[in-house]
């Protein structure tokens, strides 16, 4: 099992001082770390298994089959909106994109 909250915490910059954080906001942080993600990254990895990656628990190749998905529900890459919207828009924008992979996946 995959612990995205760990792997967020390692690999994604945070600190309200550093000018380059894409995550400053307590928000999106906690939005982040909190139970969708955790089953998005989940579910991401073994999407990646399933395709015989080895990569699967990787913070980068999770991040990158999330954003597949993304893109797949018509929103833009994680790092796309990293680098062009605010911090409240991405927080709004995966708020929205959680609701419909849940309303999605109970369909399934």
């Amino acid at each position: 099992m995959v612990l995205f909250k760990n792997l967020f915490y390692k690999n994604e910059r945070q600190n309200v001082l550093d000018d380059w954080s894409e995550y400053k906001t307590s928000t999106l942080q906690e939005f982040m770390k909190g139970e969708f993600m955790q089953m998005f990254a989940e579910d991401c990895s073994e999407i990646l298994k399933s395709k015989g990656r080895s990569d699967y628990e990787d913070y980068t190749a999770i991040k990158e089959q999330m954003s597949e998905i993304l893109q797949k529900f018509g929103y833009w890459p994680l790092s796309a909106m990293e680098d062009a919207k605010s911090e409240s828009e991405q927080l709004a924008i995966l708020q929205e994109f959680a609701q419909k992979y849940i309303s999605n996946s109970n369909e399934d």
